[in-house]
C-alpha cells in the first residue's frame, strides 16, 4: 500500500511578491559577465593565499626567534659552566662549579722560577744539571724577531721574482712587439696601415655591378662549354 500523501505547507499571502517582473538589463549582465565573475574568483583566491603566505611566514619567523633565543640561552650557559671550571682549576676551589654569576677572569698568577741542581754519576762520566724557568718575555721577544726577518727574507724573494719575471717578459717580446730595424741596424717607426673608409654604394652603382658579375660569369660559361666541346 502506498504511503499517504503529505500535504506541503503553503507560505503565507504576506510573504509573496505582489508583483514579479522582468529585467532585461540584469539577464543581459548575468549572460555576460561570465567572464568578469571569474576573473573576480581568481582573484580573490590570489589574495586569500598571499594572505596564508603573509601568515606562515609570521608564525615562521616567530619561530625562528624562539629557537635563536633557546640556542643562545644554551650557549651562554655551556660558556659559563666552562669558565666556572677553568676559575675553578686556577684558584684550587673544587666549589667553583656551585657558583652561578660569573664573576671576570681571575689574574693569572706569576710563575714561580724554580732553579735545581742535579747530580748523575756514571762509572766513566760526571755531570751536573741545572734546571731553571724561561722567562716569557725573551722568548717571544726573539719569536717576533725571527718572524720580522722571516717575513723581510720573504719580501725580499717575491720582489727578486717578480724583477725577474718582469725582465723575462722584455727579453721574449713578441713579434708585433718587437721594434723595427732599418738596413743600418737603426730602430724605425712601425709604419700604421690607415684603415679603409667604408662607404655604401648607390642604386646605379649596384645596378652596374650586377651586370658586370653576370657578364663575367656568362663569359666564364661559355668558355667552359667551348673548352669541353
Amino acid at each position: 500500500m502506498a504511503p499517504p500523501f503529505k500535504r506541503r505547507k503553503i507560505a503565507p499571502l504576506s510573504s509573496q511578491p505582489a508583483e514579479l517582473t522582468f529585467d532585461p538589463s540584469a539577464r543581459q549582465e548575468y549572460l555576460s559577465g561570465f567572464s568578469k565573475r571569474k576573473t573576480a574568483r581568481k582573484e580573490h583566491a590570489r589574495e586569500q593565499a598571499i594572505k596564508r603566505d603573509k601568515e606562515e611566514k609570521v608564525k615562521e619567523r616567530a619561530q625562528l626567534r624562539e629557537q635563536r633565543k633557546e640556542d643562545l640561552q644554551q650557549h651562554v650557559e655551556a660558556v659559563n659552566a666552562v669558565l666556572r671550571k677553568q676559575n675553578a682549576l686556577a684558584n684550587g676551589d673544587s666549589d667553583g662549579d656551585e657558583d652561578d654569576t660569573f664573576d671576570g677572569f681571575s689574574e693569572p698568577k706569576a710563575p714561580v722560577v724554580d732553579e735545581s741542581e742535579a747530580e748523575y754519576t756514571d762509572e766513566e762520566k760526571y755531570t751536573t744539571v741545572t734546571v731553571s724557568a724561561m722567562e716569557a718575555g725573551n722568548a717571544s721577544d726573539s719569536s717576533l724577531e725571527e718572524e720580522d726577518a722571516a717575513k723581510a727574507a720573504a719580501a725580499v724573494a717575491k720582489a727578486k721574482e717578480a724583477a725577474e719575471a718582469e725582465a723575462l717578459r722584455k727579453k721574449k717580446k713578441r713579434p708585433w712587439e718587437k721594434p723595427w730595424k732599418g738596413k743600418d741596424g737603426k730602430v724605425i717607426e712601425r709604419p700604421t696601415q690607415k684603415k679603409k673608409k667604408f662607404r655604401y654604394e648607390s642604386k646605379a652603382e649596384r645596378s652596374m655591378t650586377r651586370m658586370k658579375q653576370k657578364s663575367k660569369n656568362s663569359a666564364q660559361a661559355k668558355q667552359r662549354k667551348s673548352a669541353a666541346d
